[in-house]
């Protein structure tokens, strides 16, 4: 459902964001730590932050999973290789080049990797239906969930480059696992997180595994990474407040929240971390292609509150090359941009300025636009009412309603080489 499941998420997500910074972090070694107080409203855009970032990973530090407080077990258990795949039905018209992939129930997350789409459905069952989705092939097929999952806002399908993931808990020892898989061959599940406590968010690139993590001790929702080789799981902030986070090459991006929420950076490789909005006002929905990122920013509506959507008078679309330190503006129409996507050449969001009131976000009817930088050409997108745009190449997936008793939401994807008055090389 897009109005209800769509707030939902949204709630989520300022829940996450804005529950307040305080209290002691639990660590892998068994201790607490009481909050540093480090703050990242005086950053710079550079490197050079008052916050602490774990960089020995062979040091005894608040990091470490080996210790007795969280013990564990390295598991790798298998799964049934074998993927049914089935073709796709015909779904609800919604424009040239563009196509209806799922219809069984309501989505709740997706993520898109070259052809390949992960859908997370609330099926009204007690765990959601995970397909796996083939564009190209026009097919798609069912993963096996292998055991009971946690909630269905905390599943978390990714896609990578080496395949797919998406996140289990062991209940009731409640230790995170996440899976590991691909369209053709074994698949099966190892330990993510053997701290108890609560998982928000997982993303995934190459070996790495980034996840939002609150052990036991509400408030302090961190950004962890783990590395799938090596197996070196490590905490990178210490704050709390983490949400958003998006990992593409060799950098995550993330919202903290509390008070003035910002845009931080965090490369993998070098461990730099940087205040990458560094502004007074708030800035949110963050989404990187490597060093390039993209947010929701409300720089233009001072009054704003971005934990209340119904004070926005103006929201827009931003960009920043961290490599370059190019900033651009991509939105200024009137109304409200938000949650964007970048993927080479396109940035896409969803849009409410064709809406009766254009600066009120609790309404069906907006749509997806994107912002070409190349070009700098800007064009709507969906034909039909959607929202949770992602782009990769020449297509665009988003989220739409499908039926209206029941309310049932699918993704679908629009080819952009082939949206009317495109031209010949789809308006690119």
């Amino acid at each position: 459902m897009i109005a209800t499941n769509g707030w939902l998420r949204i709630a989520t997500t300022l829940l996450t964001l804005l529950t307040a910074i305080a209290g002691c972090q639990c660590s892998g070694d068994g201790s607490s730590s009481a909050d540093s107080g480090s703050t990242a409203a005086d950053s710079d855009t550079d490197a050079d932050t008052d916050i602490d970032v774990d960089t020995d990973a062979d040091s005894d530090s608040d990091s470490d999973t080996g210790s007795d407080s969280c013990p564990g077990e390295e598991t790798d258990v298998a799964l049934d290789p074998a993927l049914e795949w089935e073709e796709i039905p015909d779904g609800m018209e919604c424009g040239v080049g563009c196509k209806q992939l799922t219809n069984a129930g309501m989505v709740e997350e997706f993520d898109v990797w070259g052809d390949l789409v992960i859908v997370a459905e609330n099926t009204g069952q007690s765990s959601p239906l995970i397909n796996l989705v083939d564009v190209e092939s026009s097919s798609k097929a069912v993963l096996d969930l292998g055991f009971q999952t946690i909630d269905f806002f905390t599943n978390h399908p990714t896609l990578y480059d080496g395949g797919y993931h998406y996140v289990l808990r062991d209940s009731p020892d409640h230790e995170y696992y996440y899976t590991w898989g691909a369209p053709q061959g074994e698949k099966g599940y190892k330990l993510l997180e053997p701290c108890t406590g609560a998982l928000y968010e997982l993303d995934a690139w190459s070996n790495w595994l980034a996840y939002v993590f609150e052990p036991n001790n509400p408030g302090m929702q961190d950004l962890y990474v783990l590395n799938r080789e090596t197996l070196e799981r490590k905490a990178v902030t210490d704050f709390g407040g983490i949400g958003e986070i998006t990992i593409s090459g060799d950098w995550i991006t993330f919202t903290r929240g509390g008070g003035n929420a910002e845009i931080y950076a965090y490369n993998v490789t070098t461990e730099e971390l940087t205040n990458v909005s560094d502004h007074p006002s708030d800035q949110f929905n963050s989404r990187n292609d490597g060093p390039r990122v993209v947010w929701t920013d409300l720089r233009a509506d001072p009054g704003a509150d971005y934990g209340d959507y119904t004070t926005y008078g103006a929201a827009d679309i931003w960009f920043y090359d961290i490599e370059t330190e190019e900033l651009r503006q991509i939105t200024s129409e009137n109304g409200i941009q938000l949650n964007p996507d970048i993927n080479g050449d396109w940035i896409v969001w969803h849009d409410y300025r064709e809406c009766p009131d254009p600066d009120y976000v609790y309404q069906l009817c907006a749509h997806i636009w994107g912002y070409n930088l190349v070009t700098e050409e800007e064009r709507k997108i969906s034909s039909i009412v959607a929202e949770d745009a992602r782009v990769w190449g020449s297509r665009v997936y988003f989220e739409a309603r499908y039926s209206e008793e029941p309310v049932q939401a699918g993704v679908f994807v629009q080819d952009l080489d082939e949206l009317p008055d495109a031209g010949p090389d789809g308006g690119k």
